[in-house]
């Protein structure tokens, strides 16, 4: 549900009343108390949606469950080992799916935000305030474990979560079936092969959008390289010719003391 999706009289509790949606006014909406002097609130809705007093109506509540049976409905379909794999995946990147949806101003994701996420907010934070880097971070935190020896912590990674994202951003702009993103990849093994490494492509002006996850088999120490040539060259020319990427690549190397990669290799975008 965005802003203008909003409707007249539907009914919501605010510390601990039951209001209606009176008005709307962009930004703002305006409740009224269905009981006693039916006093009547202009609010700005961000505001209300994510004060913790707020409680949703029935109708938004059945509209929260109906997404999420949306991602429970594919688990269904697999086996038992893959379908706890799948929903442990969805389990990371949910917190994710619903941020984007809060910074189109969607008010059911607010609402289920602070329901079952707003842990991950830190104190006197808004969900205004939370960028998407910042919530990967903290998801890894979360599900990160101190290994048996001690020695440092163990889990999922920052680059694992924006990897998941990825791939089910790009499973559901094919197929609107995101979930499908998360599941074994036909004849290339699990999303998580261990001889592959992961090129992570954002956005050349939103570095905290993801635009493409590429599995490559190149030396560790040559990412971050050519993944400057294709962010801040690349994505911003009309027409960037295979020979010039490969320059481009050779002589970010050279000035990092670096031996440049095999032309293939360098050229393989």
């Amino acid at each position: 549900m965005t802003f203008n999706e909003l409707k007249l009289n539907s009914e919501l509790i605010y510390f601990g009343r039951k209001y209606v949606i009176l008005a709307i006014a962009p930004p703002n909406v305006v409740i009224k108390r269905v009981e006693g002097d039916g006093e009547s609130i202009e609010i700005n809705f961000v505001e209300l949606v994510t004060n913790p007093s707020f409680k949703a109506g029935k109708a938004m509540l059945r509209e929260i469950k109906k997404d999420n049976a949306k991602f429970m409905s594919l688990l269904d379909t697999l086996p038992e080992a893959q379908r706890h794999k799948v929903s442990g995946r969805l389990k990371l990147i949910r917190p994710l799916l619903l941020l984007e949806r809060v910074k189109r101003h969607d008010i059911r994701a607010m609402h289920e935000f602070m329901m079952y996420h707003s842990h991950y907010l830190s104190e006197g934070q808004t969900l205004d305030e939370l960028t998407q880097e910042e919530l990967i971070r903290r998801i890894s935190r979360r599900y990160s474990i101190v290994s048996e020896d001690g020695d440092g912590a163990k889990g999922t990674s920052v680059r694992t979560i924006k990897r998941l994202l990825a791939a089910y951003r790009q499973a559901e702009s094919e197929a609107q079936r995101g979930e499908e993103g998360l599941i074994s990849r036909a004849g290339s093994g699990y999303l998580f092969r261990s001889d592959n490494k992961q090129l992570v492509i954002c956005h050349p002006k939103k570095p905290d959008e993801v635009l493409q996850i590429l599995d490559v088999r190149i030396d560790e120490k040559y990412i971050p390289i050519v993944k400057e040539v294709i962010e801040q060259e690349y994505l911003n020319l009309k027409r960037m010719t295979k020979e010039a990427f490969n320059e481009s690549v050779a002589l970010r190397c050279f000035r990092r003391g670096i031996e440049e990669p095999k032309r293939e290799v360098a050229g393989s975008h």
